[in-house]
């Protein structure tokens, strides 16, 4: 079974949108996340930018990153920090990596709990 792969704040890459859009250079899916992005957060997507790799410097490459991503507030911490997950922080579940999860799917939350369970 091939291990799953996380972002730095828990999220699943596997069921991203962006990051299954670029993985199976799917454009009907990126036309799709597009369409809901643009919706959800009132600011024009276009589809050529529904594209990620992941944010973990050595995931699948960590070198394309979907629009917000690039600025995360939670990305750059980790990076500074030089932590593979947030769940390696002294600081794990910071006012960042908070506001990052009321804005993700839950399951954000609940996997880097496990993890950090796990640890």
């Amino acid at each position: 079974m091939k291990e799953k792969m996380f972002g730095y704040c828990g999220m699943d890459c596997g069921s991203c949108p962006v990051y299954n859009a670029t993985k199976n250079d799917n454009q009907a899916m990126r036309e799709q996340t597009a369409a809901y992005f643009s919706q959800k957060f009132g600011a024009e997507v276009k589809p050529e930018q529904v594209n990620c790799t992941g944010c973990v410097p050595g995931s699948v490459n960590g070198t394309v990153l979907f629009g917000h991503c690039q600025t995360c507030a939670v990305r750059i911490s980790a990076k500074k920090r030089g932590v593979s997950s947030c769940t390696e922080c002294s600081d794990y579940a910071c006012p960042a990596l908070k506001a990052t999860w009321a804005n993700i799917p839950p399951e954000a939350k609940q996997n880097s709990e496990s993890i950090r369970a796990s640890k």
